[in-house]
Parts: structure tokens; sequence; C-alpha cells
């Protein structure tokens, strides 16, 4: 596309659709600044109407769900054609086309910057994309969920990568259990269910663009009528006990003194979360 096509796009994307991130709340009547350069509109919308032009570009792409993304240099739209097997329990196949809105408004004939295809989806989610910023760089990234029980789920991974302007499949974040970011502490918190009398969380940092674990905390009850806390940090390859404690409960129903127990001993572990915490 020509650079004067694409300025042309650009203040299409901005003026036809009347929005307000890029020209303000009153209608356009006269042709937009020709040398603005996109302005982030993405960035300047409202949640109502990021939503409006979500299903905008659903109904033009002729897919089954948009989602927005914003990027520190460029807005993209990533769009999800989901398409089932011959019958409910065959897996489907889901389809995501990244444009960049700087390159104008998409439609059936616009060509995207990056097709990425997956097979062998079964997770049923009508429009499979959760956007989250994974690697705490500041650039949104997006997950499929390929499938998951009652509790434990993996799934895909793709991370943007500022360099390439791509996004690329990470299958160290694949290979977890219901990986989650807690940006809070700039941390993959992995949980994973044991059984309904155990959970294990695994604590992973970033380091150097590799995923490392940090810490291990285990909640448990090895025998009734106890309850037992335990984290390990990871030195050298292997798992070292920090902390460890046992909580007895009484015998037969639990009692409000029981349920308090088990508070306190989730508030304690939760000190743990972050990687930085040395104590104990």
């Amino acid at each position: 596309m020509k650079k004067n096509d694409k300025k042309i796009a650009a203040a299409l994307l901005c003026g036809i659709l009347l929005f307000t991130g890029c020209g303000g709340n009153e209608p356009v009547e006269e042709q937009i600044n020709p040398e603005l350069d996109h302005d982030h509109c993405i960035h300047d919308m409202t949640k109502e109407e990021l939503t409006q032009m979500e299903e905008e570009l659903k109904e033009v792409l002729g897919v089954t769900g948009v989602r927005l993304i914003e990027e520190k240099k460029q807005d993209l739209a990533v769009s999800i054609n989901l398409v089932w097997g011959e019958n409910e329990f065959d897996p489907g196949t889901v389809t995501y086309k990244i444009y960049d809105l700087e390159e104008g408004y998409p439609d059936q004939t616009t060509v995207p910057m990056q097709e990425i295809v997956v097979e062998d989806y079964s997770f049923f989610d009508d429009v499979p994309c959760n956007v989250a910023d994974y690697n705490f760089d500041g650039a949104a990234d997006f997950s499929l969920w390929l499938w998951g029980g009652a509790q434990n789920s993996q799934g895909k991974f793709f991370l943007w990568d500022k360099e390439a302007k791509l996004f690329v499949e990470n299958e160290t974040l694949g290979q977890l259990t219901s990986p989650m970011a807690k940006e809070e502490y700039k941390i993959i918190l992995e949980h994973i269910h044991v059984s309904g009398a155990e959970f294990v969380d695994v604590v992973y940092r970033w380091d150097n663009g590799n995923l490392v674990p940090v810490r291990r905390i285990i909640q448990e009850m090895p025998v009734f009528g106890t309850l037992q806390g335990e984290v390990s940090d990871w030195y050298n390859g292997n798992w070292e006990k920090m902390y460890e404690r046992k909580i007895l409960l009484s015998e037969g129903d639990w009692t409000e003194e029981d349920y308090a127990k088990i508070d306190d001993l989730g508030r304690e572990l939760q000190v743990f979360y972050d990687p930085a915490y040395r104590g104990f």
C-alpha cells in the first residue's frame, strides 16, 4: 500500500466510524489532517467504543470474534475465526489474522500482517483469545486455552516480538498447567490442582527471555485433621525447603475455629508469592 493510501486509510478508520478516539465527539465535516499518523486510536477509546469497533470489525470480516490490541507503536486487530468439526465431539480449528490498523480499516479482502492457525482445538470457548502481558514487557500478548478439565488446563501463548513485529509462540508457557500472569509481582503463577486435598503453585520469573522457576508453594491435607503448608525455593536445579507449617484441626466436622486456621495459613502463604520475599 502506498504512503498516501495508508494516510487516507488511517483517516477513514478514525473518521467514517465516528469513534471519539481520534476525531472527537462531533461528526467530522471536513477531511482529517492527512498527516495524522493513526494517533493511537485504540488508546483514546472508551471501553464502549472498543466494544463497538470490535463488533463492527467482526461483522465486516465475517469471523467469530475480534480483539483489539494496543501496542506502543502500532495498534492491532486480531480476528478470530472458529470452525468446529463435523460434530460437537470433534476438535475444531482456530485461525487468527492480525491486522495493523494503521494500514486502514480491514475487510475480507485485506491481507493480514500475520496469520496463525491452530488445529485440534476443543476447549469450547466461543471466542478463544485471551489478551494479557505475559512477559511484562509492556506489550500485549494473547493466548488460546486448548484443553482443560474442571480444574487444570493448558494452552498456546503468543508473545509480541517488538523487533520482528510479530506474535511468536512461547512453548514454555504452553507446557505449564493453568498459568496466570500476576503483574503485581511480575511473575507467572502455575496452579496445579492435584486433588481436593492438595494444590501446588509454582512461581516463575522471566530472566533474559527465559522462564525460570523461583518458588514452589504446596498446601495439602496429608492426613485427615491436619493441614500443611510448605514452601521451597529453587537452588542449583533442586527444590530446597525453606518453610513448613502444620495445623491440627478438630476431628469430625470442622468448627469455625478450624476454618479460621485454614484462612490464616492461606494468608501466611500469600507472602511467598512475591519472589523477592526471603523470610524463614
